[in-house]
């Protein structure tokens, strides 16, 4: 419930905060003028204000402690969702680009990335990626980095990321393809830069000679 609320308890814990601080200095002015412009500038004055006057100053202190209390709650209940929890598709922009997670999600259906033509980095790193479902990422010409990592893609499934021509950074470990499989659909390609063939059954010297081809080039094997 606290996460699909989250943006208005973010609200209400802010203007508590300030219901908060407003009050303490008031209470503040009210024992002493100084006092109210110490609190309001002088870094430690608030917490011996509160030390010494608890009785005057401990409802605002309350206010205070229950507007940290709801904005750390939604900051841990966003924090879980964006690294212990997926449900569905994570999208972000980054700087203009449209970042998606897959990898650990609890769907299956991947035919959504048909309609995410403009998809930039795409994270699908899950044991469910076929050669099938590589066909949804055709059209996708702004695609430069792409997770395969752990899937069952196989050299049939090279043939749609060859088609893509801004594809730069590519993550295959641990997947089935071939040497040749890799020298017929990525070996020419030249948008690539980086690699990762890890545990895969390509050549170490096809990797060594991908990598010296052109200046720039990584590889990870």
């Amino acid at each position: 419930m606290l996460e699909k609320y989250s943006f208005y308890v973010l609200l209400l814990s802010l203007a508590l905060a300030v219901v908060g601080v407003v009050w303490l200095l008031v209470v503040a002015f009210k024992e002493r003028v100084l006092w109210a412009f110490a609190v309001l500038f002088v870094l430690p004055a608030p917490l011996v204000f509160v030390m010494l006057h608890w009785h005057k100053a401990r409802l605002p202190v309350f206010v205070l402690l229950l507007a940290g209390l709801l904005g750390a709650a939604t900051g841990g209940v966003n924090y879980y969702n964006e690294h212990f929890m997926v449900k569905g598709p994570r999208e972000k922009q980054v700087e203009d680009e449209q970042h998606i997670t897959l990898t650990g999600w609890s769907e299956t259906n991947y035919s959504f990335l048909q309609s995410k033509p403009h998809v930039v980095v795409l994270q699908m790193a899950n044991p469910d990626v076929t050669d099938e479902t590589l066909n949804y990422l055709r059209g996708m010409d702004q695609l430069r980095e792409l997770d395969l990592n752990d899937t069952k893609v196989t050299d049939k499934g090279m043939a749609v990321l060859a088609e893509l021509p801004r594809l730069e950074d590519l993550r295959l470990a641990r997947t089935a393809i071939t040497d040749e499989g890799f020298q017929k659909h990525l070996a020419a390609k030249e948008s690539l830069r980086k690699l990762d063939l890890t545990g895969t059954k390509v050549k170490s010297k096809s990797k060594r000679d991908w990598k010296s081809a052109k200046a720039g080039r990584e590889c990870l094997d």
